[in-house]
Formats: structure tokens, sequence, C-alpha cells
């Protein structure tokens, strides 16, 4: 469809700069992350004044891993658009991807002032809190996250995450499974309520978890 509608030799430039980049996030939902950053280049060349195409481009990058060109893009993107939450939380991810949860922060909260009935940057905010030693203030962000979105698997996760840095492995427990009533073979969870079980001594229940889940994701360890 896009190609056909690309060929048009009438096409306007901002139109043709739109197309190339819905093209590019059907290239990186494809996994074609090189000819999704092609096109983002191109959409972006032809309306640089695009934060979207910015962002855009930044997922490709993360998906290939180039963090610091997804960085780049994301405080790109916020230049242009200082109200843009999805590049607030595409620059936290950035920094998630390499273990910089401290630096995470301030975009989550950036993300928070400029959307604040949206749940995803509360979610990833606690995240983020969670894996820096702020346990109490994640929760509370978690719980935010909540109540704004009640039905969604990766804030019940973090929300378990934040009551295993607790130490309060029932509530830990009760929020995984939270978030595999959603999603069954959701590995962090699984992972996650494993670790908790453990600590309750319920050996066999952890096992059965922390198997299922690197079953799923052998890295998941590495990514908690």
């Amino acid at each position: 469809m896009f190609d056909t509608l690309l060929k048009r030799p009438a096409l306007p430039t901002v139109g043709r700069a739109m197309f190339l980049q819905l093209r590019a996030r059907a290239e990186r939902l494809d996994g074609k992350y090189d000819a999704a950053v092609a096109d983002a280049t191109q959409s972006i060349s032809l309306n640089p004044g695009n934060a979207a195409a910015y962002v855009e481009r930044a997922r490709s990058y993360d998906a290939r891993k180039d963090y610091a060109r997804e960085i780049a893009d994301d405080e790109k993107a916020i230049a242009l658009a200082p109200k843009f939450e999805d590049a607030y939380l595409e620059l936290a991810f950035g920094y998630e991807n390499r273990r910089m949860f401290a630096q995470a922060i301030p975009a989550d909260s950036a993300g928070i002032a400029a959307a604040p009935d949206h749940a995803d940057s509360w979610n990833d905010r606690c995240w983020d809190r969670a894996h820096v030693g702020q346990a109490k203030a994640a929760l509370a962000d978690c719980k935010q996250a909540l109540a704004l979105a009640p039905g969604d698997a990766n804030i019940w996760d973090s929300t378990g995450f934040a009551y295993l840095q607790l130490h309060d492995d029932a509530d830990s427990i009760k929020s995984y499974d939270g978030a595999l009533k959603i999603d069954p073979k959701f590995p962090s969870s699984l992972y996650g309520r494993g670790l908790a079980e453990a600590e309750l001594g319920e050996k066999a229940a952890s096992a059965a978890d922390i198997a299922a889940a690197k079953g799923i994701d052998p890295g998941i360890a590495g990514e908690m």
C-alpha cells in the first residue's frame, strides 16, 4: 500500500514524509529494522520538524540495540516537541537498556508532567525507581499507574517487582498473579514470582516458575 502511495508524482512533501514514517513503523513491526531506519531517515529529511519521525527511528534503533542513537533521536524529538510523552518514554527505554536506571527517572518524570493521565510513564518510573533503591516511591508510582490502567499486565509486573524490593513477598506474588492472569506467559512475572516463592520457602513452586520463565526467555534473569 505505502509503495503505491509513495509513487504518486503529485504527492506533497509533507504527505510523502508521513507515508515514509508509517512505512517505517510497519517495517519495524515486521522486524525489518534497517529498512525502517532508512525510511524514517528519509521522512526526517523531508520534514525535519516532525518529532514523531525521530521517535519512530529511535524505536528501530532500540530494536537494533543501538542505544546511543536511540537516545540522541529521542532528545531531538523532545527539543522539537517538549510535551511529547512518547519521546520521554522512549528516552527512558534507551537508558534502561543500558542499565542506567537513575538516568531514566528524569525522563519518566518529564513524561508524567507532559501527560499525567497516561499510565505508561508512571509505570516506567516505578520500574526505574525500584532498580535504584527507591522501592517505596516506586510502589506509589505503580499504584497510580494501576489506578489509570488496571488491565495492563506490565503494571502488575512492575508492582510485583516493587514489592519484591520491599521484601513483601506475599504482596509481590499477588501482583505477579495479577500480571499472569492477563498474560500467563509473562516471563518476568513468572521469574519474579519464583523469587518471591523462594523467599517464602515454597521450593517446588519457585523452581517451576523460574524454569517456565527461562523456557520462554532464557536471559530473563539479566533483564530484571
